[in-house]
């Protein structure tokens, strides 16, 4: 199949896909929004739920604790990843193939016989393991166990819940993701008022919400009425398709795992849990903060850049993904300057008094995320050709990058040393997909509207601090962050009006059609 695809410059076009004749792919624009909306759901509540939680038990829990509770989390995601990535990418690649095949419910069956064989094994060998690992983990032997399901659990829920986005199920992935996050929440909070105040109810919360949604997914995904007909078995060509294509995918999920969690690691070795915990929640407010954006708009974006390649719209993937990321950044960039703004705000609200003078980290580790999450878009056409061994090759860069920086500084400079060299390695993601992208198909980004969208984003940091500094000591904090919301939104959407860099249809959605012009 051929990568020379036509030039879509977006300097030389519009960059929508509204502009072109051709309707089922200007569907795909409406499409990204319908679903993008179904999508927030499975990301504002985890979202808030996480706040929320981050704000309760940082102001119960001191710094020590917290921090011993983060680097649990940082063990259980990273061993989930490990269990589930391979599967979760070549589902999200393979099963809109097998859908247009006709041939959706015999996959499903047969993947989830590979799920659940493996899970099974997996879970068995963890625990057979346990007495002999527990000797040599010290204080965290107490939660091998339970963090052992954890993992388990969470591998089977992550997987099963991309089975319904990578069958365009955006509301089924949205009302699981939300149940997970409630539950989680509700489940932890319940163990340390009314059983004990420990940071062991945070860990059985998680794994008791995964658990009990496990069964309600298989049922709704109609695996036990495809059973019947297809049997319960392990197809051996799949799972061989699976593997060669998951590998390297998973050994790159892996590396962003080694990239977002890494640092604590080498914080706890040279500066101890208190500066672990007071990174950590500082790290965690401000990834959701961008993951509130990014994620229902990435989540709408991959299956339908997969499904239109799929069914034959190979010609025009450069074209689709330029718009999709010129739609992420006019949605991120108001979030990334609405928190550096009132990052030392934010932290009031939300962290425990311990944990605010971690407030200076923000603008590194909230630049870096906002550009790893712009790369996403650029490397999906890498991911549709299947050179996945390419995008390994980058992050294992990144990593390498991040780890040797680490080690040199954080000894010196603690947890804000870490956040740069977060933000640098995050970085070097793009900068080097930008390039790399060429021999594949080529991430065409669209230059003129990063610099629209850039300098609206430095109207709207303008108006907000013009509120901080009139307002500071006046009135409460969230009345600052309030005005401060609204008087930022307004000057960033004005000037996006003025530069022209909304187009028409995007003017009536917010009720300025005809000011640009």
């Amino acid at each position: 199949m051929t990568t020379s695809l036509q030039d879509t410059d977006p300097s030389r076009r519009s960059g929508t896909l509204e502009t072109t004749e051709d309707a089922a792919l200007a569907g795909l624009v409406s499409r990204l929004g319908s679903d993008t909306l179904r999508y927030l759901p499975a990301v504002i509540v985890p979202a808030a739920a996480s706040i929320l939680g981050v704000a309760v038990f940082t102001r119960i829990f001191p710094p020590g604790p917290y921090g011993e509770y983060s680097l649990v989390y940082v063990v259980v995601t990273t061993a989930t990843v490990i269990l589930s990535g391979w599967l979760q990418q070549s589902l999200l690649r393979y099963l809109p193939r097998y859908r247009a095949e006709g041939k959706l419910e015999e996959f499903l069956v047969r993947f989830g016989s590979i799920l659940w064989v493996f899970s099974g094994l997996v879970l068995a060998a963890a625990l057979l393991l346990g007495w002999p690992l527990r000797a040599f983990l010290g204080v965290y032997a107490r939660y091998y166990f339970v963090a052992a399901v954890w993992v388990v659990a969470g591998a089977a829920f992550s997987v099963q819940s991309h089975a319904f986005r990578a069958n365009l199920q955006s509301a089924a992935f949205s009302r699981y993701q939300v149940a997970y996050a409630v539950g989680r929440l509700v489940l932890a909070l319940a163990f340390v008022y009314l059983v004990s105040q420990d940071v062991m109810g945070l860990v059985i919360g998680s794994t008791a919400a995964y658990a009990v949604l496990l069964w309600p997914m298989v049922v709704e995904l109609g695996i036990p009425r495809g059973v019947k007909s297809f049997g319960f078995s392990i197809d051996a060509a799949l799972l061989k398709r699976l593997f060669s294509y998951g590998l390297p995918v998973m050994g790159w999920v892996l590396g962003v795992k080694v990239l977002d969690l890494s640092d604590r690691f080498i914080i706890q070795l040279f500066r101890g849990a208190e500066e672990v915990g007071i990174y950590s929640a500082n790290y965690t407010l401000v990834t959701m903060g961008v993951l509130l954006v990014a994620t229902p708009l990435l989540s709408a974006a991959v299956p339908l850049i997969v499904d239109a390649w799929e069914t034959g719209h190979q010609g025009r993937i450069q074209q689709v993904i330029s718009s999709f990321s010129r739609y992420y950044l006019i949605t991120s960039v108001p979030v990334v300057v609405y928190t550096i703004v009132f990052s030392r705000e934010i932290v009031t609200v939300f962290l425990g008094k311990p944990f605010r003078e971690g407030h200076t980290i923000i603008p590194y580790i909230l630049l870096g995320s906002f550009l790893w999450n712009f790369a996403m878009y650029g490397h999906k056409g890498i991911k549709l050709l299947e050179k996945t061994r390419v995008m390994f090759v980058l992050v294992s860069i990144c990593c390498v990058v991040n780890v040797v920086l680490n080690l040199i500084i954080v000894p010196r400079y603690g947890y804000q040393g870490a956040a740069v060299t977060t933000f640098i390695s995050y970085a070097l993601y793009p900068v080097m997909l930008y390039f790399v992208s060429r021999s594949y198909i080529a991430w065409v980004i669209p230059w003129r509207s990063v610099l629209n969208i850039t300098l609206s984003g430095l109207a709207g940091a303008l108006a907000g601090w013009g509120v901080k500094i009139g307002l500071a000591g006046k009135v409460h904090v969230l009345v600052v962050l309030t005005i401060g919301l609204v008087a930022g939104s307004v000057a960033y959407m004005g000037a996006l009006a003025v530069v022209r860099e909304l187009r028409e249809h995007e003017l009536r959605l917010i009720g300025l059609k005809g000011r640009a012009r």
